[in-house]
């Protein structure tokens, strides 16, 4: 009897015990799983919070050295305009002064015919007042208003060949082609090409402007393209800005004068028209069959080419562009 109670104290021992260490093995999985989900959760967090750091300190510096570049360029771009206009007042004053010289020295040999006109001539006794009077009236023929008017056209680059193809009002015309007509004005010192990045200012855009349509007349900054390039406005800047990593189109549309005449203070120009690409002529309605090589005459490609008649205004006392059409 006391042999059974024994084994049954002993059996309630192994029992506690097997329960003890069934106890302690799911406590050591639970706290090695809580502390793996724990450890997981901090490096997550830290991982996140460390990621952003990084994104913020990267982005910082990338701000830090754009706005760098820009200072440089900002500077740079101001030191070149300010030596532009320095050299562009020296090229001035020596014209100015080169120009007084050769008209003194004209004077001098009588050589200038406006103020021959109205020298004093000492007249003797067998001498005619009448026939020292070289006061000529003007007679404004064809040929007199092609040598004083044809120049109107210097400035009109037309680069949207459809302008030449109907009938358009200058004020129905649209602000991108209009500021691609400026920009064919620029020179070559007024763009600066860095790299393949190419920049003028706005302002010269604007003058170009005002000296084909005249002043007031729907102007605006917007973007536009021109010659293969899309140049976009900075009004930061006050530039012009294009990227460009390929040759310019080198065409451009050509006015051959065959006529012009005035009508109601009006000065209508009447040119055959012409696209020059490359060195070849090409009529504007076919530019795929090219006429031949491109000489400034023009005379042997008129009976070839299209007619286009350009009116001219005045407007602040100088002409200005009125209309665009076709001559039919």
């Amino acid at each position: 009897m006391a042999r059974k109670k024994n084994e049954e104290v002993l059996e309630n021992k192994e029992k506690e015990k097997l329960i003890q260490d069934i106890y302690s093995d799911i406590k050591k999985e639970i706290i090695t799983k809580l502390s793996a989900d724990i450890k997981e959760s901090v490096q997550r967090d830290f991982d996140d919070n460390y990621k952003e750091k990084i994104k913020d300190e990267i982005g910082k510096e990338l701000k830090e050295e754009l706005e760098k570049t820009i200072r440089k360029d900002q500077k740079r771009l101001i030191s070149r305009k300010n030596f532009k206009i320095f050299r562009l007042s020296v090229y001035i004053l020596v014209l100015i002064g080169l120009s007084l010289f050769l008209t003194y020295r004209l004077y001098r040999a009588g050589e200038l015919t406006f103020f021959n006109r109205y020298r004093i001539v000492e007249v003797g006794e067998d001498e005619n007042p009448s026939q020292e009077n070289t006061n000529e009236e003007i007679v404004k023929d064809r040929e007199w208003y092609i040598e004083n008017y044809s120049y109107l056209l210097d400035n009109v680059h037309v680069t949207n060949l459809e302008l030449l193809k109907g009938a358009y009002d200058a004020a129905d015309i649209d602000i991108t082609d209009k500021l691609a007509m400026s920009y064919k004005n620029l020179s070559d010192d007024d763009i600066t090409v860095d790299n393949m990045i190419y920049s003028f200012e706005s302002s010269r855009l604007q003058e170009e402007y005002v000296t084909i349509f005249g002043v007031d007349n729907n102007f605006e900054f917007v973007n536009f393209t021109v010659d293969g390039m899309s140049y976009v406005y900075s009004q930061r800047q006050g530039f012009y800005i294009a990227i460009s990593d390929k040759d310019l189109e080198d065409q451009d549309v050509v006015n051959f004068v065959t006529d012009i005449t005035e009508e109601d203070n009006e000065i209508i120009i009447t040119a055959s028209v012409a696209l020059v690409s490359d060195g070849k002529i090409y009529n504007i309605y076919n530019t795929n069959e090219e006429l031949g090589d491109y000489s400034e005459d023009g005379e042997s490609y008129i009976d070839s080419l299209s007619e286009v008649r350009y009116v001219f205004v005045l407007n602040d006392g100088e002409y200005v562009l009125d209309a665009i059409s076709r001559v039919v």
